[in-house]
């Protein structure tokens, strides 16, 4: 009933105010995330990005949503366009994403080199830690995966999960 709620309300704030990039954004991101209606936020998405540009949390999140479609190299190259904004303040989240695209691609060493890069960058982009331990987890290499998980309960005690695979 809320997000019908909150579809409701982002609808009539559009009628409102139909050239809103930010209010497209959310709008994107409440039928992504939480209706699962892909093409319509696709769509929501894209007017979003047309009406601000440079708007690189909206292309990141729509390289979430190709990430979600299983279209890597669309979402590769959405999360590269949102890199390429210097001022975007939070750079490591689509180059840590992109480089779990990668990964999904096959192309581990590329992955790791790309999310090694965004835990640099943030030392508490959790996120990458997880990924790294997963993706070396995946290639067997136990003693980089116990590293990487340890990292991250190091760095996001908060998070239950980083204590289960630090474990």
């Amino acid at each position: 009933e809320d997000r019908d709620q909150a579809t409701g309300a982002f609808e009539e704030a559009l009628k409102l105010e139909p050239d809103n990039a930010e209010a497209w954004h959310v709008k994107a991101l409440l039928l992504h995330l939480s209706f699962g209606r892909y093409e319509e936020a696709n769509v929501a998405y894209l007017k979003a990005l047309e009406l601000k540009k440079p708007f690189s949390e909206a292309r990141s999140n729509l390289g979430n949503l190709y990430m979600d479609q299983k279209r890597y190299d669309d979402a590769i190259a959405a999360y590269q366009t949102a890199l390429d904004d210097v001022m975007y303040p939070a750079p490591f989240i689509p180059q840590g994403n992109m480089g779990w695209a990668y990964f999904k691609k096959g192309d581990a060493k590329r992955a790791i080199e790309l999310i090694r890069g965004a835990t640099t960058a943030n030392q508490k982009y959790c996120l990458g830690y997880l990924n790294l331990a997963q993706i070396y987890e995946s290639l067997n290499e136990v003693s980089e995966s116990c590293k990487f998980a340890t990292r991250f309960r190091e760095h996001c005690p908060e998070r239950p999960d980083a204590w289960q695979r630090d474990g």
